[in-house]
Order: C-alpha cells, then structure tokens, then sequence
C-alpha cells in the first residue's frame, strides 16, 4: 500500500500539471499561479515518473486492439463508444487518464493481470481492493474509488482530485510511523493529525450498460 499510494500522488502531480499547462494555453494564466496556489497544495518534492495511462492519440487503432480482444485499460465509456464504432466521441482526457491510473493501481494491489471490463467487474475489483487494503490505508481506498466514478461528468480531474488530498509530505511522516499490523482507526500510538483524514464519496454512479 504506501508503494501504491507514492506513485498516486506522483502521477497525479505530473497529471495536474499537465492539465494546468493546457489551461494556461487556453486561458493565459501563470502556470505557477495555478500549480502552486493554496487549493491545489502541489508538492515540489514528489518525484515524477514516467507517466501511465496515457490515452492513445488514435481512437481506431484503441478500437482495432479492442475488437482484438486484448488486455486494455479503458473506462466503460470509452470501452462502450468503441465497441460501438465510435471513434469520434468527446471525451476528457484527464478525467479518462484518472480512471485509468486508479484502475491500473487496483490491478496491481490485487496482483491481478486482467482489466475489468464492465461495470461489475469494476465493482468487484474495488470491493476486493477495498477489503484488502481499508484497515492499512483509507486514504488510498477512498481515492481510487472516486477516480474510478463511472460517469465522467461526476468524476474529478487531476487538478481537483489532487486539491482534496492531504499533504504528500504529510502522508510520508505518516506512513513512516505507521504499524501495518494494527488496524488504522486501532493504532492509538498514530497521533491525531497523523491519522489518514481524508474520505471521498463512495457512491457509485451508474453508467451506460456494459458491453
């Protein structure tokens, strides 16, 4: 789990600023003024690497792999419009990286291979990641499981998701003095401020049916 949760907030730094410098292409603003203000609360100090997920640039070749039967990370919507032969839909591509990135970190904490395909099966992946990991680390539960909200209108980007999180330095001091063999909300050496705080929204939001 802390693995898992340094490369969140690493890729969701290197996501919030790309996301920040198209915004300044469109708008003008000072990429510092977006990165660096008080809601946003970016770390300087999370180091980044290579990105993931990535949303391929060619929407028929995505659509030939799919009907290919390979191994692809996809939101059901995307997934849907494609198997559909929709290759010109609108689509966010930051809120489609995010879910991307929250479902590849679920396959690797279940050290699974295969991508969930639909609705259930996405369901059933956090269910299972939520049991396994809720007494270790909330805060990686619940963030995940906002990132993989079905309806992309509902779903946060990078910039919003990242402004929700506590400190990255924060969540280090914690991790550094954690006990994994105690459950979280059980663990009375943890100081108070220590504590993971942060919750998101656990609804889930229905989607188009899945394919």
């Amino acid at each position: 789990w802390r693995d898992l949760t340094h490369i969140l907030y690493q890729q969701l730094s290197i996501g919030s600023i790309l996301q920040a410098a198209r915004i300044c292409k469109n708008s003008g603003v000072s990429l510092e003024d977006i990165l660096y203000s008080p809601p946003l609360r970016m770390s300087k100090a999370v180091l980044v690497p290579e990105r993931i997920g990535a949303l391929g640039p060619d929407a028929r070749e995505t659509r030939a792999r799919l009907l290919r039967g390979e191994n692809l990370n996809l939101s059901p919507l995307y997934r849907e419009e494609l198997a559909k032969g929709n290759t010109r839909f609108c689509i966010d591509p930051f809120k489609e990286e995010l879910f991307q990135l929250a479902n590849l970190l679920v396959l690797k904490g279940l050290q699974r291979d295969a991508f969930p395909r639909n609705q259930q099966e996405i369901y059933t992946a956090l269910d299972d990641f939520e049991l396994k990991f809720l007494p270790l680390c909330p805060l990686l539960v619940t963030s995940l499981k906002a990132m993989m909200t079905l309806e992309e209108r509902h779903r946060p980007d990078f910039i919003e998701m990242i402004s929700k999180l506590p400190p990255y330095e924060s969540v280090i001091d914690s991790m550094d003095s954690k006990d994994d063999s105690t459950p979280q909300h059980l663990n009375n050496s943890t100081p108070q401020h220590q504590v993971y705080p942060y919750t998101y929204s656990s609804e889930r939001m229905v989607s188009s049916q899945p394919i």
